[in-house]
């Protein structure tokens, strides 16, 4: 145990980190800022933020880890299994994230970005895919500010871009191999709502028929406007 991150790399690239027991750590279990790295068959449990987290990476590989019951910390503040941070075109694949306080996979971007790399560091075009995710308390997997590209591949878990019934906002709902499913208006102009049913079970995804209300607005492009 560390009193702050038990493996810290940053600007590295081609590194290996692999069979590592990181747990209990104050902050994050692993956390990498760089390119092209590999983190394997880890276990990265019980940390007080993230197990393991991206920041202003590209390209890296994150397999066969072991991501359970991160997040629980003093101050309640956010935390889970693993996180990306303006990183983009990264391979999450094979992990089993179970039991994380907030999310089991988290995908988004800030306003701090490597100026030279801004036009990549969105946290995009990853693919998240063959993951197992049990019992993450708010949702399995969350795009939050970052919907553009990613791809997720029978998940145990159901996506939703809009997190849930929110009609306002155009959203896709992502249920394993059921396929993705775009919020739309029908024929009649009644909003075609998709939601998760259970965050935890890919097969779980709903759908509600939403009349928009006066003060919403008209359904149009798949949202009340």
């Amino acid at each position: 145990r560390n009193f702050s991150i038990g493996i810290y790399t940053g600007n590295t690239t081609n590194s290996i980190i692999k069979g590592n027991n990181v747990i209990n750590n104050t902050m994050h279990g692993i956390s990498i800022s760089g390119n092209s790295n590999v983190i394997e068959n880890n276990n990265a449990s019980g940390n007080s933020n993230y197990g393991i987290t991206l920041y202003n990476s590209l390209y890296n590989v994150i397999r066969d880890n072991v991501v359970n019951n991160n997040g629980y910390n003093l101050f309640n503040v956010g935390g889970g299994g693993i996180a990306l941070t303006n990183s983009s075109y990264n391979n999450v694949s094979m992990n089993v994230v179970a039991g994380n306080k907030f999310y089991g996979i988290y995908l988004h971007y800030t306003a701090y970005k490597v100026p030279s790399y801004e036009s990549v560091l969105n946290s995009t075009y990853n693919l998240i895919e063959n993951n197992v995710l049990v019992s993450n308390l708010l949702l399995g997997i969350w795009p939050e500010n970052a919907t553009s590209g990613n791809k997720y591949v029978n998940n145990g878990a159901c996506v939703d871009t809009d997190k849930g019934k929110d009609y306002i906002v155009k959203g896709i709902t992502t249920g394993g191999l059921m396929g993705e499913f775009v919020d739309y208006c029908d024929s009649n102009g009644v909003l075609r709502e998709f939601y998760c049913a259970d965050i935890n079970n890919p097969r779980s995804v709903g759908q509600e028929l939403h009349i928009c209300s006066k003060e919403e607005g008209s359904c149009r492009e798949g949202k009340c406007a």
